[in-house]
């Protein structure tokens, strides 16, 4: 191996530890949380370089393949709080195809789930149902349990997001007795709280606030505080789709000091946004407003576009309630933009509404 090829492996090599050194910091949580996050945005650019090289030679080098499935998995969690959907669908098609290269199925399938998460994230459902029901399909061949239940759930969310929650939620019913079975309970903690999600989206809010008790109570037993965000900010839809706005205002807060504390950005938005939509069903339009705002400075520092259509459009119905016709005008047609770019099936629906606004 030539002198500059070997310097740049184990340069690649050497940052892929500090990446998998930083994700175990922050898993570790209190102290070693922060500590964690500042590791990896102190060392993202030699992170980035050793991927980029890692990716680059993974057809004629089998180190730097491996380095390349390696680097997604190594920083999982400070990854998904730092990378845009964008960066992170390009990481896990560089993994995914310099894994089939090195012939793992075991770690080819665990690739399809996180590409087909990370495609929903994108707004692309259709191609993250593709991606998690071929995860299935690996699972199935390997007989690997713990990937298949996690390809059901996956896939149950994903039948949710194209409104399609009386599927989700057999597919969520079927990965909740699996992971019972097996006492998986991450697993069974996530298939409740998406099972929360489904049944709120048949509007059926006080069964779904069951779901979402049971999950939160698991993700406490764990320890799990990601986990418990993501209870709490569901237990406050829920309420507050049951006309509840303080309780569900107390729920909000209680996820919104974790995902800060945990440095999720995006979890922080969705808390802030929901904050946004609950004040403006008390009345209180000026705070509803401060939070959509909010929310919509964190989506664009991180790059979630459809977090940002989202604000762009709570915060343009506020202002037109509130007698800003021309402001909240402006808003709507940012949400538009971009929901024309996502391809999102809403946006000439959206279209239309503006249109009648303007034309009133």
């Amino acid at each position: 191996m030539p002198a500059l090829v070997e310097a740049q492996l184990r340069h690649a090599q050497y940052y892929a530890e500090v990446l998998y050194a930083a994700d175990r910091m922050y898993q570790t949580g209190h102290e070693s949380l922060a500590h964690g996050l500042e590791l990896f945005d102190r060392e993202w650019a030699n992170i980035l370089i050793g991927q980029t090289w890692s990716a680059a030679n993974a057809q004629t080098l089998a180190v730097a393949a491996t380095l390349c499935c390696e680097y997604p998995e190594r920083g999982a969690y400070c990854l998904n709080l730092r990378q845009s959907p964008q960066e992170r669908v390009v990481w896990l098609e560089e993994a995914l195809q310099a894994v089939r290269q090195l012939q793992n199925r075991y770690a080819e399938g665990n690739l399809l789930g996180k590409l087909g998460l990370a495609y929903a994230d994108l707004g692309d459902v259709s191609r993250a149902i593709d991606l998690h029901q071929a995860r299935l399909k690996v699972a199935a061949e390997i007989n690997d349990a713990e990937g298949y239940t996690a390809g059901l759930i996956n896939l149950g969310i994903a039948c949710d997001l194209v409104g399609q929650p009386a599927q989700g939620i057999i597919l969520l019913n079927q990965a909740l007795e699996l992971a019972r079975q097996r006492g998986e309970k991450r697993a069974e903690g996530s298939a409740l709280g998406n099972l929360g999600m489904a049944y709120a989206a048949q509007e059926q809010y006080a069964l779904a606030v069951d779901y979402h008790t049971q999950h939160l109570s698991i993700a406490r037993e764990m320890g799990d505080r990601r986990a418990a965000s993501n209870a709490l900010t569901n237990l406050g839809f829920a309420y507050r789709k049951l006309g509840e706005p303080q309780r569900a205002i107390e729920y909000y807060q209680q996820s919104l000091l974790i995902s800060r504390a945990l440095g999720n950005r995006k979890a922080e938005a969705q808390d802030l946004g929901s904050l946004g939509l609950t004040y403006e069903a008390l009345g209180d339009l000026p705070q509803a407003c401060l939070f959509y705002a909010q929310r919509l400075a964190i989506a664009q520092q991180i790059g979630d576009q459809r977090g940002m259509a989202i604000a762009h459009w709570n915060w343009g119905e506020a202002c037109i309630k509130s007698g800003g016709i021309e402001e909240g005008l402006r808003h709507l047609d940012a949400a538009v933009e971009i929901e024309r770019a996502l391809n999102d099936p809403v946006a000439e629906q959206d279209a239309a509404q503006v249109a009648q606004l303007r034309a009133q």
